[in-house]
């Protein structure tokens, strides 16, 4: 956890309820200090909230790229191994 997002989370839900996507702020840390804080992400303000929605989803993209990716490498190195 980074001490300057715990502050942003808890200054912003304070003030008004609704809490922002700092967009500069990796979107995975983001999420640890929401779970964290047990924070909903449906109070992250309208404002926001389309820019939060898709980095989720390039961010979970990725991480299924990188898992095919893996597996890929696992098969071939098998193969590899089979065929000597």
């Amino acid at each position: 956890m980074t001490s300057d997002m715990n502050v942003t989370i808890v200054t912003l839900c304070g003030r008004s309820g609704r809490t922002h996507y700092p967009r500069h702020e990796c979107i995975q840390a983001f999420e640890e200090e929401m779970a964290f804080f047990g924070i909903a992400s449906d109070i992250i303000g309208d404002c926001c909230y389309e820019e939060y929605r898709d980095r989720r989803r390039e961010n979970a993209e990725r991480i299924a790229d990188d898992q095919v990716i893996r597996a890929v490498v696992v098969i071939l190195t098998a193969y590899i191994s089979l065929s000597k």
